[in-house]
């Protein structure tokens, strides 16, 4: 697919001329890999387009992201989907599919063993918990709120069973009671779908998307979904696009998986013909959702998930002035030690400036403490109002210990060394 890499100058003509050479070097080795299919920029110098071939939309990021210009912080970036003019999307002229023939999303053959009941009844305290019931435990606040509002508005869950045991489990709503900000006519929007691993790859998916688009009141035309990175174990866009989805329209969420970016991607299937796109609320989806405690990521809270990342920072918990610094980076071990508890947390290296003036905005400047991150081979020593990278060789501190005499802090409390907490080592 083709993606548009849309810039933004945020630097001086002076840097802009400073790096044109490293630039141009860019976009022919572009070129040269045939992943280029045009560039150029404004005339007045205030940005430009970068257009890319790539297969997914991470690829065509990272080449974002390679560029000089951005890496120097003289160009900010966003990428977009593109469709040449020349051949658009196909439809009869009212935003709808052609009237062609579509495939059904019929449900495949499965041993007898396997069936599919509404999470009602005896089932219905699956509503609130997952196919994991220690992901979400039966009186979670958030949850329980959001069936209160939904369930008279149409949502629902389905359970796939084999032998009596839950196996897998869908949830799905109309646009009016979803959770998802997507809108449309005639459209079922999908928030969940999980087979669990045992009972994977037996079509047990499939059938369960086929089941709610038969059960489902209404006229239903289509499904949507919002999906994510085919490398990630959420909701992968490409599971997605073998049952017969189609990719609408992504975008960066800003969110990180370990080291790797979350993409979102509004996902559709028609199973009508004649059935209408649906559209989603982008701003809403970045703000954060709050229907299900274990969805991707909460209204307001985590920015990252997973256990390795390219670099690991340690603070001391009372030296926080934000305590909600902690709900935003991913804790990955803590440890008390005399009166402190030093907590270590995961920095994905593609977000560090981010997580750097985070954790700058969090410590207590008077008295002052300090947090420092690291990798195999660098550090960063981390002050209220001033940063020192240094090396992990103890001689290259000097500068960073004077500047925390200096703020009071007794010399026995200056040490850098990375503390091992639980075995954890860096990715």
């Amino acid at each position: 697919m083709k993606y548009a890499i849309i810039k933004t100058t945020v630097g001086t003509r002076a840097q802009l001329q400073e790096h044109h050479d490293e630039h141009v070097r860019y976009l022919e080795n572009l070129q040269a890999r045939q992943v280029l299919v045009g560039a150029g920029a404004y005339d007045d110098r205030t940005g430009g387009v970068v257009i890319v071939e790539t297969a997914t939309i991470e690829e065509a990021i990272a080449i974002a992201r390679e560029d000089p210009l951005v890496q120097a912080g003289i160009e900010t970036y966003q990428v977009r989907g593109w469709l040449p003019t020349l051949t658009p999307r196909p439809t009869d002229g009212t935003g709808s599919t052609p009237l062609a023939e579509i495939a059904p999303l019929d449900a495949p053959p499965v041993e007898e063993s396997f069936s599919i009941v509404e999470a009602d009844g005896a089932h219905a305290g699956r509503l609130v918990v997952c196919l994991l019931p220690n992901l979400i435990e039966p009186n979670d606040p958030l949850r329980l709120d959001y069936l209160r509002r939904a369930r008279p508005r149409g949502l629902r869950k389905l359970l796939l069973l084999y032998e009596g045991e839950v196996a897998g489990q869908v949830e799905f709503a109309p646009p009016q009671a979803s959770g998802l900000p997507i809108e449309g006519d005639g459209v079922l929007v999908v928030h969940c779908l999980w087979v669990v691993d045992a009972y994977t790859g037996l079509g047990g998916g499939q059938r369960l998307l086929a089941e709610c688009a038969e059960r489902a009141d209404g006229n239903i035309e289509s499904l949507a979904t919002v999906a994510y990175n085919a490398n990630l174990p959420f909701l992968p866009y490409t599971y997605f696009e073998r049952q017969g989805f189609e990719v609408l329209d992504q975008v960066e969420t800003g969110r990180f998986y370990g080291n790797t970016p979350i993409v979102a991607y509004l996902m559709w299937r028609p199973v009508r013909l004649g059935a209408r796109f649906p559209s989603w609320q982008r701003e809403r989806l970045l703000d954060g959702v709050d229907f299900c405690p274990c969805y991707p990521w909460l209204l307001g809270k985590r920015l990252y998930w997973g256990r390795h990342y390219s670099y690991h920072g340690q603070l001391v918990k009372e030296g926080l002035r934000r305590p909600e610094l902690l709900a935003q980076l991913p804790v990955l071990a803590s440890k008390r030690v005399d009166k402190w508890t030093v907590v270590k947390v995961g920095v994905p290296e593609a977000d560090l400036t981010r997580a750097l003036e985070l954790m700058q905005s969090a410590l207590i400047a008077e008295p002052t403490y300090y947090a420092h991150v690291y990798d195999r081979s660098r550090m960063i020593i981390v002050y209220p109002d001033r940063m020192f990278h240094v090396t992990l060789d103890p001689s290259s501190w000097r500068e960073a210990t004077r500047y925390g005499l200096d703020k009071g802090i007794p010399e026995e409390e200056l040490i850098f060394t990375p503390m091992q907490i639980a075995d954890e080592e860096l990715a």
